[in-house]
């Protein structure tokens, strides 16, 4: 997108504008479900630290055997996540460009009488 293209109208006539104590999303959440989440998000966060610390104490005094026992999928979700939070999802880089440093993609480059002795099992591709 061009840096100097037109975003919408710079100046909304009156009778268009949000008028005052007008929300752009009336249906969206309230500052209540807003403060809500967030205090349910910092009882979660406590609550993996005690079962984190818990795991901790009780993995120290089972035997190696046992240990293996005791992990589970739900146990090594709860490990990824408390990673995930405390130190930030790790991201995966893509390099979607071709050889030639465009993101498009390279037509076929064999000719018909190549691509011909390939259909027929003739022939491999140079």
């Amino acid at each position: 997108m061009e840096k100097d293209a037109p975003r919408g109208n710079p100046n909304p006539s009156p009778a268009t504008r949000f008028g005052a104590g007008e929300r752009a999303n009336p249906q969206g959440r309230t500052s209540e479900q807003r403060k809500l989440e967030i205090a349910n998000a910092e009882k979660a966060t406590r609550l993996r630290s005690m079962l984190l610390d818990a795991a901790t104490e009780h993995m120290g005094i089972l035997e190696a055997q046992a240990r293996m026992d005791h992990i589970d999928a739900a146990f090594l979700k709860l490990l990824t996540d408390s990673e995930t939070r405390g130190l930030g999802a790790p991201t995966q880089h893509v390099d979607n460009t071709s050889s030639d440093g465009s993101m498009t993609p390279r037509a076929a480059e064999l000719s018909d009488e190549q691509l011909a002795r390939i259909v027929a099992g003739n022939d491999k591709p140079d």
